[in-house]
């Protein structure tokens, strides 16, 4: 038997819904998993398996997810035949039957409206507008009070009924059988829940004198159920993350399902249709096929992007960072992309090689640690590293998962004096196996533009010879890391296929699309002025604080010419809720080494005076084309990591779940897609411009390490001495003569 039966239970605990069926599980003794989710929206552990549905509960059995407690009790009954709690003759089935549309169509409803004035979750802005949304009528506690003596009316009737029919000749069950049973379930549930609400019912019309037979039965029923937890299985509690792996990776229950020939709808299979609930939750509604679910829903994808300030990293910072920013993230993102700028120093930036090996090294262990303090004992590989000049991009994805990427294309520009790379960008291309599906395209781009506050249309044009610029060529597994570090792994990183499109820019109809970097879009078009830093911002909790860091935000070159439409065409970001990530003092990064980054407990942040606090370092995405209709990219966080002390910047994450599913090819409705329509055209002359500036990045780098190292000064020295040495054996030879 799988694991708790394959079964994976999404509710929070007072939902009185999701107690109908945990109640069942226990009086069936059927192991289960659960994974608890917040009583209001948003659910992104729902969202992650791609269900739009909002009420609670959800139930997996495998791969297969049941949506509506009528459905998941029915299916729970024949999933699990030996034991059944349903009832077995004609007559007790219609019983059975007519109590569950009673409780669920007619009690329920009106239980729901007798929810006490005082209750605290009534005083919750958020929770009251959750319901609004879902109900379609106003929770607001005057709304509640008003229509109270109406459903405490219909409440007594409902009681009364009870009391004077089905438990009238004083059995303890509804079906009068030795144990209960699902009537049972069906019956007691709403009663059951009204009467644990302390001031739901007034005790002059609802007490246990007036309805005695009803209250035994709900007493009888909760001891029943708390004797059979005591021998049932003990549940397990899932984190988000590992819940919606485990069924992504669980096979299907059911076998591909028929449908009724002689349906009153017409549906046929594999028609496309939506669903959804017509009494509450309305608005929230699911498209797809009348067969279960094709494939799993989402990659977990983190991005980071972090300039290095030419300094090598301290790899247990970044870790410990990481740990900080995603507690209890078991198991890890699925894929892990590094955009990093200024790698190294200059010279061993254009050398390359083995010059980065080391700078490459305390990457490669920062994510190693993180993937065992972050990500809940995640071991990451590897697959592709990739510089141009003092810009790269490094991808890692979960050992177990590397047989999935299937290819790997790469490509850079240098957009930085004379083409080099001492600004510019990188990118991977990866294809990655999903089942059913074939191929899916992930492009990434690690960018850094043009910097100083007036070099705003340098920035622009920056990104023009990016999309101009850098195009797409395979690698062969052997080649995964030959760009920047021979490696001694003798076991290929990458399956053997290839991708079947022509030689292509960043933009292309059938990828998705992630950049990151430091962009260097600043907050002013001039520098500040001696007296400027004093309205920097600074830790503040108050939004209305002239000093808060969303007044500043305002003045964001980035999104003002993205939304013009003169940079980043098509690409979109989440919600900015952290502040400037540049340009932090030298003071400050040497606070930072000594507070772990915590810089607002020790006097606020250290601003350096000469520049505008910025959003420099910016990851940004493309969404799913319109053609997809049904899914959408999922912004889990988006945040910047505490300061470390060898960088003025500091590093911005963005966890993504991307859509797992390949993006069919454009058709005519999408003339606006802008992957099929980019803003430039690739430069025809993209490989010869990259050729002579490379050549020009070796020169450069050369006299840079001759110049501006120790090891080159080293040999400068050797070459000075033995020219001297040279000179003097000659002149002493020439005297002699």
């Amino acid at each position: 038997m799988t694991p708790h039966n394959d079964i994976v239970l999404f509710h929070y605990t007072f939902s009185p819904f999701a107690k109908r069926i945990v109640w069942y599980l226990a009086l069936r003794g059927i192991d289960y998993a659960q994974c608890l989710q917040p009583p209001t929206l948003p659910r992104e552990d729902v969202n992650a398996l791609g269900v739009k549905y909002r009420r609670i509960p959800i139930l997996s059995i495998g791969r297969d997810i049941y949506c509506d407690t009528r459905l998941i009790l029915d299916k729970l009954e024949e999933s699990f035949p030996s034991g059944k709690l349903g009832a077995s003759q004609p007559e007790q089935k219609a019983i059975e039957k007519l109590l569950e549309k009673w409780t669920v169509d007619g009690v329920f409803p009106r239980a729901a409206q007798l929810i006490p004035p005082a209750m605290p979750l009534l005083n919750d802005a958020k929770f009251v507008q959750d319901r609004k949304d879902m109900t379609g009528r106003s929770w607001a506690i005057s709304a509640i009070a008003e229509g109270r003596p109406e459903a405490l009316a219909h409440m007594r009737e409902f009681f009364q009924l009870f009391e004077s029919t089905i438990l009238a000749d004083g059995r303890d069950w509804v079906l009068n059988t030795e144990k209960p049973t699902l009537a049972d379930i069906h019956a007691v549930w709403p009663f059951h829940w009204l009467s644990a609400m302390k001031g739901a019912l007034p005790p002059t019309i609802f007490g246990r004198d007036n309805f005695p037979k009803v209250y035994a039965f709900i007493d009888r029923f909760s001891n029943a159920v708390k004797e059979a937890e005591q021998t049932a299985p003990k549940c397990t509690k899932l984190k988000g993350a590992e819940a919606v792996k485990r069924i992504s990776q669980a096979e299907f229950a059911e076998s591909d399902g028929t449908v009724d020939e002689k349906d009153p709808l017409g549906l046929k299979k594999g028609q496309d249709v939506e669903s959804w609930p017509i009494d509450s939750g309305f608005n929230h509604r699911d498209r797809g096929t009348p067969c279960p679910m094709a494939s799993t829903t989402s990659l977990d994808v983190l991005i980071l992007t972090f300039n290095c300030g030419r300094n090598l990293l301290r790899p247990e910072l970044l870790a410990r960072h990481l740990s900080a920013a995603f507690p209890d993230s078991s198991p890890g993102p699925d894929i892990i992309v590094l955009s990093l700028q200024e790698l190294a120093p200059l010279a061993y930036s254009f050398l390359g090689g083995s010059y980065l090996l080391p700078h490459f090294g305390q990457f490669r262990h920062a994510i190693s640690l993180a993937g065992h303090k972050a990500f809940g004992e995640t071991r990451y590989t590897d697959v592709v590293t990739r510089n141009i000049g003092m810009t790269a991009c490094m991808v890692f994805v979960q050992e177990e998962q590397k047989g999935k990427v299937q290819w790997v294309e790469t490509g850079g520009v240098g957009v930085g004096v004379q083409e080099m790379g001492n600004k510019g960008a990188v990118g991977v291309r990866l294809g990655y196996t999903v089942p059913e599906e074939g191929i899916m395209e992930l492009t990434f781009v690690a960018a850094h533009l043009a910097p100083m506050e007036d070099a705003l249309a340098r920035r622009n044009e920056d990104w023009k010879n990016i999309v101009r610029g850098l195009v797409f060529t395979p690698m062969h597994s052997k080649e995964v890391h030959n760009d920047t570090a021979a490696t001694a792994e003798s076991e290929p990183l990458l399956a053997n296929g290839t991708s079947n499109h022509a030689t292509s820019g960043i933009y292309t109809p059938t990828s998705h699309l992630i950049l990151a970097g430091d962009l260097n879009y600043r907050t002013s078009s001039t520098t500040p002025r001696p007296s400027s830093d004093l309205a920097f911002p600074q830790p503040t909790s108050s939004p209305t604080d002239p000093q808060h860091y969303t007044h500043l935000l305002r003045s964001d070159q980035l999104t003002r010419e993205r939304e013009a439409g003169r940079t980043c065409h098509g690409l979109r970001e989440a919600p900015i809720t952290f502040p400037p990530t540049y340009k932090y003092s030298g003071k400050a990064q040497a606070l930072a080494g000594e507070t772990d980054g915590n810089l607002a407990g020790v006097g606020g942040w250290g601003w350096a005076k000469h520049r505008w606090p910025s959003w420099c370092d910016r990851v940004l995405f493309l969404d799913v084309p319109g053609r997809m209709d049904g899914v959408e990219m999922e912004v889990q966080n988006y945040t910047a990591l505490p300061l470390m002390p060898t960088s003025d910047h500091q590093a911005v994450v963005l966890r993504l779940k991307v859509p797992l599913m390949a993006i069919p090819a454009a058709d005519e409705s999408d003339e606006e897609d802008v992957r099929t329509r980019p803003p430039f055209a690739v430069d025809p002359r993209w490989k010869e411009r990259r050729a002579a500036a490379r050549r020009k990045e070796v020169v450069v780098g050369l006299l840079a390490y001759l110049f501006w190292t120790w090891e080159g000064n080293g040999i400068l020295l050797a070459l000075l001495v033995g020219v001297l040495a040279g000179w003097a054996i000659v002149s002493r030879g020439m005297l002699e003569t």
